[in-house]
């Protein structure tokens, strides 16, 4: 038996393999692109048409044996017509309060974002008494261009 037989069987224990996808980001990185090019139904070399590339190089990062500069897998994302989230350190996730503004997700909701501004100008109106001073939310700053 090989290494490779010993790892693959290794990794269909679930909670082993999930253990090894968490500390092997180049693999994790490369699932993700592998995961997004069969929903998208691309080849290897269609996405590397799409981000400047050569097909070696996106079979290489699929394999896990390199690791993308962020700056590439922003081109990827486009060419998946979509966004790249930030990457989270792990232990800010394990640690997070019930509410942080380090939380992007929280901050795509425009309720939110309405709430949490409504909050800040609040509180920075109660140190601040002038009677000329406004309030403004964030819709309106926005339509004013501010």
């Amino acid at each position: 038996m090989d290494w490779k037989d010993v790892k693959q069987g290794l990794l269909e224990d679930e909670e082993l393999r999930k253990a090894y996808e968490k500390v092997d980001l180049s693999h994790s990185i490369g699932k993700m692109i592998i995961d997004a090019r069969i929903a998208k139904q691309m080849t290897q070399q269609k996405l590397a048409q799409l981000v400047g590339t050569q097909q070696p190089s996106i079979a290489r990062i699929e394999r896990g044996s390199y690791l993308p500069s962020l700056s590439f897998l922003q081109k990827i994302a486009e060419a998946f017509n979509t966004q790249l989230l930030p990457p989270r350190l792990e232990f800010l996730e394990k640690n997070k309060p019930a509410f942080s503004t380090t939380t992007s997700t929280y901050f795509h909701s425009e309720p939110n974002r309405e709430r949490e501004f409504d909050r800040f100008n609040a509180s920075w109106q109660g140190g601040h008494s002038s009677t000329n001073s406004r309030t403004f939310s964030i819709k309106e700053l926005v339509q004013h261009g501010r």
